[in-house]
């Protein structure tokens, strides 16, 4: 079991190994793959090439002549990179107010060491996210790709001031306008937005809310609206944000309102794990027997769960409510919602990395496909990023090779056996 320190001292490490590769030749074969396309939902074999940072084609042969490097990939499975949209990179936190702080450097380094190869921050400090992004697109820091909204727009004394980071307020809809076209200066890559109409702290109006989707829209930046309640959502979805984050926690997704979010092209970032994985990390010996998990969880973070005593009765009662999660994942799919993967990282009941791995299983326990699990975490995510994320002739080259198939049994993506970064070959945490 690794100590905070010790696994902080392995990013470190992690970032001198694969910032090396950045001048090395970036020509790549990989041979005998089994290549799982989430795309066609079709699996093929063959030989991978790789030329620079892209995908240039599958082959059935060799190439004569071939100076590049070759990898065989015999009896392993490629699936895209992983995609973390919803995440709070500064590092994890328990039961009982426990938290370890390691930032975001080391965050982009430890996902991309499991598989996740771009994450998507939705609020820390803006100044520090800002700078973090820039040098790593400077090719100054290695990790997963940093995507973020840099900020987060809420009411004064609105959700996301509660965390004592400095965040931007708006309370009318000039005020919508005139935050965004400043926060546009920094090009942030989504714009998030908290509306909570039935919540403890206050919110932005409707019509601030409509305001700013619309600025939003005229800067050609997404939105992604934070919402806790089915009343929230429908008036989210008739705004026509391009996302909604988090499932209502007062009652079920109901057919219409899945409905009405397909035909107005309104994608869900459920965050299952962060709603559901409390009482799982409690009341299963998760953190103690998956080897993901063992890698990254500090013995503070594991020892505050284990310390957890929870009454039968209120196990009964989350797990109802767990079900509750389900049951409205189940519906948007059912719909034809666009689905991403995102864990809301950061906070209690998630693990930076592991539980984007976790949220793909709790897509399929609601009742999705494997399938659909993998095209919410790559395709999906590609389209939402624009990017090209996938398996075909031009995607980008970010891929995670697997020991076991993900279509026969969903929690083999954590079995990662390495990782392609742009083209550049990553070691897995397995081989720490």
């Amino acid at each position: 079991m690794k100590s905070h320190q010790s696994i902080y001292q392995c990013f470190i490490w992690f970032s001198v190994i694969i910032t090396s590769y950045a001048a090395q030749a970036q020509e790549l074969l990989l041979t005998n793959a089994n290549i799982v396309d989430p795309k066609t939902e079709q699996i093929r074999q063959g030989h991978l090439l790789i030329e620079d940072d892209i995908i240039k084609a599958t082959l059935q042969a060799i190439p004569e002549n071939f100076t590049g490097q070759i990898i065989d990939v015999e009896g392993k499975w490629i699936i895209p990179g992983l995609n973390e949209l919803h995440t709070h990179s500064g590092g994890n936190r328990a039961p009982g107010r426990v938290s370890e702080h390691f930032g975001t450097t080391a965050t982009t380094q430890l996902l991309l060491s499991v598989g996740v190869t771009s994450l998507l921050d939705l609020f820390g400090d803006e100044r520090a996210l800002y700078n973090q992004r820039k040098l790593q697109q400077d090719g100054k820091i290695a990790g997963a790709d940093l995507f973020t909204s840099l900020s987060c727009l809420t009411a004064t004394k609105g959700h996301c001031t509660e965390y004592g980071i400095d965040t931007r307020t708006m309370d009318s809809p000039e005020e919508a306008v005139a935050v965004i076209r400043d926060l546009a200066t920094k090009s942030p890559d989504v714009i998030k937005i908290v509306y909570t109409k039935d919540a403890r702290l206050p919110t932005i109006s409707n019509e601030t809310l409509i305001a700013a989707i619309n600025a939003a829209k005229k800067h050609q930046i997404k939105t992604v609206v934070h919402i806790n309640s089915l009343a929230d959502m429908t008036d989210v979805i008739a705004a026509k944000a391009d996302v909604i984050t988090h499932l209502p926690s007062n009652e079920e997704i109901t057919p219409d309102i899945a409905k009405a979010m397909a035909e107005n092209n309104v994608a869900m970032i459920p965050t299952l794990v962060s709603d559901t994985d409390t009482v799982d990390f409690i009341t299963q010996p998760l953190l103690l027997e998956t080897p993901m998990a063992r890698y990254l969880v500090s013995d503070l973070i594991r020892d505050a769960y284990i310390n957890v005593s929870l009454k039968p009765s209120r196990v009964a009662e989350l797990q109802m409510r767990n079900t509750m999660f389900y049951r409205s994942l189940k519906t948007l799919s059912a719909a034809g919602v666009t689905l991403l993967t995102g864990s809301d990282s950061g906070g209690s009941g998630t693990i930076q990395g592991y539980s984007l791995h976790r949220e793909l299983v709790k897509f399929v326990h609601a009742g999705l496909t494997s399938w659909q699990a993998l095209q919410a975490s790559t395709t999906n995510a590609g389209q939402f990023l624009g990017k090209k994320f996938g398996v075909n002739k031009g995607d980008e080259a970010n891929l995670v090779i697997l020991q076991e198939s993900p279509i026969e049994d969903i929690s083999n993506t954590q079995k990662v056996e390495f990782v392609i970064h742009h083209g550049k070959v990553i070691q897995s945490f397995l081989s720490r």
